[in-house]
This record gives structure tokens, C-alpha cells and sequence, in this order.
């Protein structure tokens, strides 16, 4: 949402704050993905299952790791098409809650 704001220079700082969320984010969801798999191998004997709910989570760290990717390629142009991505991209993170909570009915 940060990065949602007019893709001009005097409003850099919510353009500086959607990349700062998004990279710290995409650590921390890698970080979630390589424990949960561990913790699954202990406990169920396979690293990864094609759930919807961990598949949904992948699909949300890949677009993370797209509009990192976007960004720092088009970070010396105006960076419009890093924050079209991200505003596309956060659809993403309320899609994986709503897949999670109806996934458990």
C-alpha cells in the first residue's frame, strides 16, 4: 500500500518504505518456508506437500521475489513499474489468509 503512492519524486519515502517492507517480508517468509519445511520432515516424513495453503504462501513469496527483482532493475527510471507490480502484488497476501482460514473448514 505504501508503495501505491504518485510515482513522483517529492513521495520517494513511501517508494523507499514499500521496497524496505517487501525485502524484509520476502527474508522472513523465506525464513517461514525453510523452518516449516524442517519441522514437517521431523513430523510427517516429506519436506513439502502441495497444500493449497503452503502453495498459496510460494506463490506470495514469488511475487515478492518479482517486484524485488522489478525494482532493482528499474530503480534509475521512475520506478512506476515496481509500484504497479507491488499494488498488483498485494492481493497476494489476503488471498494466502482467506486460503488459510477457509482451507481449515
Amino acid at each position: 500500500m505504501a508503495g501505491g503512492g504518485r510515482p513522483d519524486e517529492r513521495h520517494s519515502q513511501y517508494d523507499a518504505l514499500a521496497s524496505s517492507i517487501t525485502e524484509v517480508s520476502f527474508a522472513l517468509g523465506i525464513v517461514t518456508l525453510v523452518t516449516g519445511s524442517n519441522w514437517a520432515k521431523i513430523i510427517w516424513r516429506v519436506w513439502w506437500a502441495w497444500d493449497p495453503r503452503l502453495t498459496s504462501f510460494f506463490v506470495c513469496l514469488l511475487i515478492y521475489a518479482g517486484y524485488i527483482m522489478l525494482r532493482r532493475c528499474w530503480l534509475r527510471e521512475s520506478g512506476g513499474c515496481g509500484r504497479r507490480f507491488g499494488i498488483e502484488g498485494d492481493g497476494g497476501e489476503p488471498a494466502a489468509v482467506i486460503e488459510a482460514r477457509a482451507g481449515g473448514r
